[in-house]
């Protein structure tokens, strides 16, 4: 029956015009019963009509029929299946991309014992398939190099000039195309991919955060996932999801991270969420409590205690020291930076300036003042240039404005001023000079926090180094000892007697030759004061905040290969594994004991943890994941491995995070996606841009073109456009509700303002008649009281007419109150007709207020 027609199985065993077979190159489709699918031109066809005519007319297409004679030419290689046999088995690669052959011919030649097995024939993949890896690759650039959707419009017609062939030739792509690609296929792929990588190896996790405002006039909070990747034996810290707000609260904030973990697709138990990472404000410890409430609430052991970023602790104690002593260098830093920066006229005079003085010519470099350390580099190339500097501002610039005769301007710039102002001043000298010292102490720890690998194991030890450093520069060494943690903590910083005299306490060398001597007699004593109070009030801070007390942070050091004998090591295990109970459970904490004090005993070669020393005798260390990967593959001699349950704990402690590095990397590399002229990206395709860059980064070393193309990504691309179809017929019906929707609020609002106005005329109407009444019933009142004051002045006729017994008086007087009574009554049936009217239209206003106030009320709501 016509539109009825089901594909049948049947059709697959006949041959087309071309002499092919059906099956070779059509299945059923499954979308519907009454579609087939076919596989070379990825097309769903129509067969509800015409049946099997309908799949020759396809069949005799210019596309398929190009697509089939490449596909099943003679010329074609394919993928064949031959006889069972018995022969040495091969590694039979996925399907890979140019840049793989040569480890996949390596692979191919590798042979072991002889296997039965049904043998198959790796020959190259078809052309569909190199067309499909072709669009795969272009796409994948394009996100990883942040290239304009727009650009890739022409790219079809210039493949095809720029390489010629059959490829080139089939090769589609285009603005939309490569929008839908990423946003429908290759983004949601990737990270339905590691989603389920982490699902089922069943690996726990830390979800690091952040969030800053983009380009978009938005607030962008970066999800990543940190884990341990059974697949590459370490641990991998991957984009998630960027979640958009406009005001970050907490509880929102808490929210999207839950629905997000519970995503259709993407699902990632929370079970295996073991602690939350970002940097320190307060909203955090809140969205913290919820998270972990909500856990609790629903059986689950919640998260472990908050650890905030200490890399945002460091920059801030540098901040609170900063503002005792350094504030006006750090102003002068910012003025002579943006003094320079908008005029080319200055730029060029000051290197006109350098050279002259033998310097190499250099701007300086921009501080930001969110980031408190970028000051010291720009401190740095302040003091280079100094000598120009002075000479430049206080000689220079004048005498070429006085020549411009624009003195004038020069002397009302305030920038100006302030510069002329803190040159001339040597105790901003001094703070440069001071600030410059204090690379060595701050820059060693945050360029080392900033690596990718897990440092979780040494950052109990390098906190404490670093907090003992800066106490060495203004106490006593006897009072820092060899302290560490806590009883760091307990010392007390403003004793005087724990303090270093003026002539020991740490400045820095060119600080005390060259930048205290030009100060005058008495100046330096309040300088070094003010030194003193930078140290402590730094070293206050850090200690208050930074996590060296007991705790997790501590315990976790045990995982430093360097500390592997230690007697302390049984005890931080145990602790760490009550801390974890939904990876250690009760029954398991003996055999987490046993398998330590195994672990302790073994000799571990050096090669393991050390990876090669440097000229100076540095020693280099390899990632302390891959030293444990190497211990964790270690067998017994059943074959089972040595560590089952230590590799629980080991896995779980390397995933906590030692800072936030990587989503503040991430937060920069959003700068480069939505770009100011990319502020029309959706969130799906910012999504799809970020979690395909992440999966170049993790997978191919940030090279697209090393990205293995595996028959999943195919599917994936071949995927998209139907997806992005149903997306958009999605997106287009929820569009038409929200129409309808819209118009029938917008109807409704209509006729409330209709029936609004109705009732607002019948008010003004009874209004109208109210009064009209009202005044009725003073005209009423008025003729009632002249009618009785007319019957009163007759009455007192007729009694007069009476004794003087007037007849004609009192005929005349009788006839006055005939006509008074008449008035009378008249009046008085009158004002009682307006006193009924009156109840009746009281009535009728309020059954219409009250209908007119309802109506306002759903013109209201009907608004928001």
């Amino acid at each position: 029956m016509p539109n009825l027609t089901k594909f049948q199985e049947s059709w697959l065993r006949k041959t087309d015009s071309a002499g092919n077979q059906v099956k070779q190159w059509c299945r059923a489709d499954n979308t519907s019963p009454h579609k087939a699918f076919c596989m070379l031109c990825c097309k769903s066809i129509q067969c509800s009509n015409s049946g099997f005519k309908q799949l020759l007319h396809h069949a005799e297409g210019k596309r398929h029929s190009d697509l089939a004679v490449a596909r099943f030419g003679k010329t074609q290689k394919h993928l064949e299946k031959g006889a069972t046999s018995t022969r040495p088995s091969s590694s039979s690669p996925p399907l890979h991309n140019e840049a793989s052959t040569s480890s996949t011919s390596a692979s191919t030649s590798s042979t072991s014992a002889p296997t039965s097995s049904t043998s198959y024939v790796i020959q190259s993949p078809s052309l569909q398939e190199k067309i499909a890896s072709a669009e795969i690759l272009w796409a994948l650039k394009v996100a990883q190099s942040n290239y304009s959707y727009s650009s890739c419009d022409a790219t079809p017609a210039l493949f095809k000039r720029m390489f010629p062939g059959d490829v080139a030739e089939h090769f589609s792509m285009s603005k939309s195309k490569v929008s839908y690609l990423l946003s429908d296929g290759l983004g949601p792929h990737f990270r339905r991919e590691m989603c389920a990588s982490i699902c089922e190896t069943k690996s726990v996790f830390t979800l690091q955060y952040d969030e800053t405002a983009n380009t978009q006039n938005r607030k962008q909070c970066d999800l990543l996932l940190r884990y341990w990747s059974e697949a590459a034996g370490e641990i991998r810290v991957q984009f998630l999801k960027a979640l958009m707000f406009g005001h970050a609260k907490g509880k929102d904030v808490s929210l999207a991270i839950l629905e997000t973990l519970q995503e259709e697709g993407y699902q990632l138990p929370l079970a295996q969420l073991i602690s939350l990472g970002s940097d320190g404000p307060n909203v955090n410890k809140t969205i913290w409590n919820l998270i972990n409430e909500h856990m609790k609430t629903n059986g689950l052991h919640g998260i472990l205690p908050f650890i905030p970023c200490n890399l945002h602790i460091v920059h801030n104690a540098f901040r609170q020291g900063l503002n005792i002593f350094g504030e006006q260098a750090e102003q002068l830093v910012l003025d002579l930076f943006f003094f320079l920066k908008a005029s080319p006229c200055r730029k060029e005079d000051f290197f006109e300036t350098q050279l002259g003085l033998g310097l190499d010519s250099g701007l300086f470099i921009k501080h930001v003042q969110s980031r408190w350390l970028t000051l010291i580099p720009a401190v740095k190339r302040v003091l280079i240039c100094w000598d120009a500097v002075e000479k430049y501002f206080l000689i220079e610039l004048p005498r070429i404005m006085a020549k411009e005769k624009k003195e004038a301007s020069l002397k009302n710039n305030e920038r100006y001023k302030r510069i002329c102002q803190k040159i001339k001043n040597p105790e901003i000298f001094v703070q440069l000079h001071f600030l410059q010292n204090l690379e060595s102490v701050f820059h060693p720890f945050l360029a080392f926090f900033q690596k990718e690998e897990p440092l979780i194991h040494i950052l109990y030890h390098k906190l404490s180094e670093l907090l003992r450093t800066i106490m060495f520069r203004f106490l006593k060494p006897g009072v820092v000892g060899e302290n560490t943690g806590k009883n760091l903590k307990a010392v007390e910083l403003s004793k005087p007697e724990n303090q270093l005299s003026d002539q020991l306490i740490e400045v820095g060398e060119t600080t005390r030759k060259k930048a205290l001597k030009k100060l005058k007699p008495g100046q330096e004593k309040g300088l070094l004061l003010d030194v003193r109070m930078f140290y402590q009030t730094t070293t206050k801070y850090l200690m208050d905040r930074l996590p060296i007390g007991r705790g997790i942070v501590k315990d976790l050091s045990c995982l430093n290969p360097l500390l592997q004998k230690e007697s302390q090591g049984m005890q931080a295990v145990q602790r760490t594994a009550r801390k974890l109970p939904q990876i250690i459970t009760e029954e398991e904490l003996p055999l987490l004991t046993d398998e330590w004090r195994v672990y302790q005993a073994q000799d571990i070669p050096e090669n393991w943890y050390i990876s090669g020393r440097k000229e100076d005798g540095t020693t280099e260390y390899e990632r302390v994941d891959h030293y444990w990967q190497k211990v964790l593959d270690q067998k017994n001699v059943t074959g089972s491995p040595r560590y089952k349950i230590l590799a629980k704990l080991v896995k779980a402690g390397l995933c906590l995070a030692h800072g936030n590095a990587e989503v503040e990397r991430s937060l920069s590399e959003n700068k480069k996606v939505v770009t100011n002229e990319r502020t029309l990206l959706s969130d799906a395709s910012i999504n799809a841009l970020r979690s395909t860059k992440d999966a170049i980064r993790v997978t191919a070393s940030g090279q697209a073109h090393m990205m293995p193309i595996t028959p999943a990504l195919i599917q994936a691309r071949r995927n998209a456009n139907s997806v992005y179809t149903a997306r958009l017929a999605e997106d287009k019906k929820s569009s038409d509700i929200e129409k309808k929707l819209k118009d029938k609020r917008t109807a409704e609002k209509e006729e409330m303002q209709n029936i609004a106005k109705l009732l607002e005329a019948k008010k003004k109407t009874l209004e109208e008649k109210d009064s009209s009444i009202a005044q009725e019933q003073l005209r009423q009142e008025e003729e009632l009281r002249n009618a009785e004051s007319l019957y009163s002045e007759a009455s007192n006729r007729l009694q007069n007419a009476i004794k003087e017994r007037d007849m004609n008086e009192m005929s005349v007087v009788q006839g006055l109150m005939d006509v008074a009574s008449k008035k009378m009554e008249s009046a008085r049936r009158k004002l009682e007709d307006c006193r009924k009217n009156q109840i009746t239209i009281g009535s009728k206003r309020k059954r219409v207020v009250e209908k007119y106030s309802s109506t306002l009320t759903k013109l209201v709501n009907n608004t928001k």
